[in-house]
C-alpha cells in the first residue's frame, strides 16, 4: 500500500504539550496536516476508536500510560488487528522498557535527540513496510543480540540534554524552512525586477547579449520550480542547505534587488534574527553522528533509513544538483 502524506492521519501521544506542538509544526512542513493529539494512552485510545489512524507517534515514559499501553489496548480491543503502525520516541532512561516496547508490537523506535530528517525517514520506512514484517524483524534482532537492546549507546547525552537538543532541532528546522521559502519568494521578485529593468532601458539592452537575458529568465523559472516543490513536497534539511547555496550564487544584478527587498521586509529580518544558525548546525552534526549508531530495537542506523540517498561528490553531480534539486526533497508520495 502507498500513502500520500497529505492524506495520512497521525495520532501524537505526548506527555508534554510543547513536544506535541514542535512535532506537529515539523510534520506540517511536510504537508502532514491531519494530526490528532493526546497526552495519555486512555485519551489516545478514544481517538483511535473514533478515527481511522494511519500512524501513531508516541513518547515512551512508563509503559502504562504511553504507546506501549496504547498498542496493547488496541490489540485487546481488536484481536484481529496486528497491523497498527507505531513509532516510539524515547531517551536513554526509557531503554529499560526495550523488551516491553518490542513485546507490545511497536513498529520502530527513534531515540532522542533526533532531527526532522530522522523523524521523516522513520515515517517513510514504517509506512512502506508491513507492520507484521517490522515486528518480526525486531523480534529476530533481539533473539540474535541478547542483552544488546537495553545497552546505552556510546556517548549518548542524558535525558534533559537530549530533549533540549531535539527541541532546538525541531524549532530551528521550521524557522529555517520558513526563511528559505521567504528567500525564494524575494529572489523571484528580485529577478522579475531585474528583467523589467533591462527591458525598460534600451541602451542597456543593446549592451547585453541575448544570452544574459535568457540567463535571467532561467533563474526566474528556477525560482518558480523550487517554490512549486516547496508547496507540494517535504524538504529535507540537506535540501534546505542546497537551496540556500543556489540563492547565494544568484547574479549580481539580481542580488542588488534581492538585498534591497530583504532590508525592506521587517518580518523576514526578524525571523532570520530568531534563528541561531550556528547552534542549529552544531546540533545537526552532533545528532547525525549519534544516529549512526544501531537502533536498540532493530539494529538499523540512520543510513539504513535513508535508502541510498547520497550527496553529490563531484562537479558533474553538483551541476545536476543546481539544475534540479528535486532529488533532495521528500515527496508527498511514499
Amino acid at each position: 500500500m502507498r500513502f500520500d502524506l497529505k492524506d495520512i492521519v497521525i495520532l501524537l501521544l505526548c506527555q508534554s504539550k510543547q513536544d506535541a506542538k514542535l512535532l506537529a509544526a515539523g510534520l506540517n512542513t511536510f504537508h502532514i496536516k491531519k494530526i490528532e493529539a493526546a497526552s495519555d494512552a486512555e485519551a489516545a485510545f478514544k481517538i483511535y476508536q473514533k478515527k481511522k489512524i494511519d500512524l501513531i507517534i508516541s513518547d515512551i515514559w512508563d509503559g502504562e500510560h504511553d504507546g506501549i499501553a496504547l498498542n496493547l489496548k488496541i490489540r485487546e480491543y481488536d484481536k484481529n488487528n496486528t497491523a497498527t503502525r507505531i513509532l516510539a520516541l524515547a531517551g536513554i532512561k526509557e531503554l529499560f522498557l526495550a523488551e516491553k516496547i518490542r513485546n507490545a508490537g511497536i513498529s520502530d523506535l527513534l531515540m532522542r535527540p533526533y532531527s526532522v530528517d530522522d523523524l521523516v525517514y522513520k515515517i517513510n520506512h514504517i509506512l512502506n513496510h508491513d507492520p507484521k514484517v517490522l515486528e518480526k524483524e525486531n523480534n529476530e534482532y533481539a533473539k540474535n543480540n541478547t542483552g544488546e537492546t537495553e545497552k546505552t549507546p556510546k556517548n549518548w547525552p542524558k535525558e534533559e540534554a537530549s530533549k533540549t537538543v531535539t527541541h532546538v532541532l525541531l524549532d530551528s528546522y521550521t524557522k529555517q524552512h520558513e526563511i528559505i521559502l521567504s528567500k525564494l519568494q524575494i529572489a523571484k521578485t528580485a529577478t522579475s525586477r531585474s528583467i523589467d529593468e533591462i527591458r525598460k532601458t534600451h541602451d542597456k539592452v543593446k549592451s547585453l547579449d541575448n544570452q544574459t537575458i535568457s540567463k535571467f529568465n532561467d533563474f526566474d523559472q528556477m525560482w518558480n520550480d523550487i517554490i512549486d516543490l516547496f508547496m507540494n513536497s517535504g524538504v529535507s534539511e540537506e535540501a534546505l542547505d542546497q537551496i540556500d547555496d543556489i540563492i547565494a550564487k544568484m547574479p549580481k544584478d539580481i542580488k542588488s534587488h534581492y538585498q534591497d527587498l530583504t532590508q525592506q521586509d521587517k518580518s523576514f529580518l526578524t525571523l532570520v534574527e530568531s534563528l541561531n544558525k550556528e547552534a542549529y548546525t552544531k546540533a545537526r552534526k552532533k545528532v547525525a553522528k549519534l544516529q549512526e549508531q544501531p537502533n536498540p530495537l532493530n539494529g538499523k542506523s540512520a543510513l539504513d533509513y535513508k535508502g541510498g540517498q547520497t550527496k553529490p561528490d563531484d562537479k558533474k553531480d553538483q551541476d545536476k544538483t543546481d539544475s534540479s534539486v528535486s532529488k533532495y526533497f521528500f515527496h508527498t508520495r511514499v
